[in-house]
């Protein structure tokens, strides 16, 4: 009996041994949930989805820079940092706080912007869509009133490509007309985006109803030169 006893002892220490020295399998990453999954692809179109709305947003904050009263500037730069951050990262920070200074879209002016017209696609003639860009060539755009005064002349557009090496673009409006050279620093980036030109300013002497502004390419040829708006504003006052 004892030695029964005692084999069986053996036997279930010898068990108990190569039990405790068994290799545990090794784990792996553990596999993402549907949810996870699910959050991945959303992150993933969301991306894709805000950078050129993004971008949008932060061509419209830099004009709005140009004609911002001074007081006003730190909150929208401090908004330009805020959205070039975004678009570094890839992620979108919300926020339930009202900007101090809350931007808004080109053709649609802060009370103290100084803004007095702009000029958009859909009013041009001959017309385009409201969400494209007027090709220069030649178009023009008719103003109710433009009351006696000095105005700055401010274009937003898109030029990926010049004529020649120096091309030039002009704008007339009752007896004025203004400029502009456009160089191959002026170019904007091949997968489009827009940017902000000072065109120069204009001047008054009496008051101006239902004449047009038109705007020209000097060169000749395929329309180079893309006009999202034009921005009629009073001057900067000087520091």
């Amino acid at each position: 009996m004892r030695s029964l006893a005692f084999t069986g002892m053996m036997l279930f220490l010898v068990r108990l041994a190569l039990a405790q020295s068994a290799v545990s399998p090794e784990v792996g990453p553990p596999t993402p949930s549907r949810l996870q999954a699910m959050e991945a692809i959303y992150q993933k179109n969301l991306k894709a989805a805000q950078a050129p709305l993004l971008k949008e947003y932060l061509t419209d904050l830099n004009a709005l820079l140009l004609r911002v009263p001074a007081a006003d500037a730190t909150a929208i730069h401090a908004e330009i940092a805020r959205v070039n951050k975004m678009i570094a990262s890839g992620v979108i920070e919300f926020s339930a706080a009202k900007p101090a200074a809350p931007p808004t879209a080109v053709g649609r002016p802060l009370p103290t912007s100084g803004i007095v017209f702009s000029l958009d696609p859909d009013e041009a003639q001959p017309p385009q869509p409201a969400d494209g860009a007027v090709p220069i060539g030649s178009a023009s755009w008719t103003l109710s009133l433009l009351p006696a005064g000095t105005y700055d002349i401010i274009a937003q557009y898109t030029c990926t490509t010049l004529p020649t090496g120096t091309a030039k673009v002009t704008l007339d409006y009752h007896g004025n007309s203004v400029t502009r050279e456009v160089k191959s620093n002026h170019l904007t980036a091949k997968d489009g985006g827009y940017r902000v030109m000072r065109f120069g300013q204009i001047t008054l002497t009496e008051d101006v109803k239902l004449e047009k502004v038109t705007l020209r390419a000097v060169e000749a040829g395929e329309p180079w030169f893309f006009i999202k708006h034009i921005l009629i504003a009073k001057p900067r006052a000087a520091k």
